[in-house]
């Protein structure tokens, strides 16, 4: 009894994910069904760019493709670059500057 009802709490939990994913990727699950059935097809027809770029833009949204044998699956993952139309944007990394210190405790000049 209790398998069954973890079993229905991380069903609930992951349903709720995937409910997220979709709403922050701003499609609808068919929507998304149709994109994984052409890139099915994409694969079939060996179009490896149109069907990795499908995955690729995917996954910026949002959405992890995985193919589990003949399967596709999907599930929510961090999006892997921002998109802005067509376009990706830049990344910019915000890097910390630590400056290096001699043994008295007084930063060296030019190593920020």
């Amino acid at each position: 009894m209790l398998k069954e009802s973890l079993l229905l709490f991380v069903h609930q939990i992951l349903q709720q994910l995937k409910e997220k994913a979709l709403k922050r990727a701003g499609l609808a699950e068919g929507e998304l069904l149709h994109l994984i059935e052409e890139r099915i097809q994409a694969r079939v027809n060996k179009d490896f760019l149109k069907s990795d770029k499908i995955r690729t833009d995917l996954t910026a949204k949002g959405i992890a493709l995985m193919d589990v044998g003949n399967e596709i699956i999907w599930r929510p993952c961090i999006p892997s670059e921002p998109v802005v139309g067509d376009q990706r944007a830049p990344v910019v990394e915000e890097k910390q500057s630590i400056p290096s210190v001699n043994k008295k405790g007084e930063e060296i000049p030019g190593t920020t």
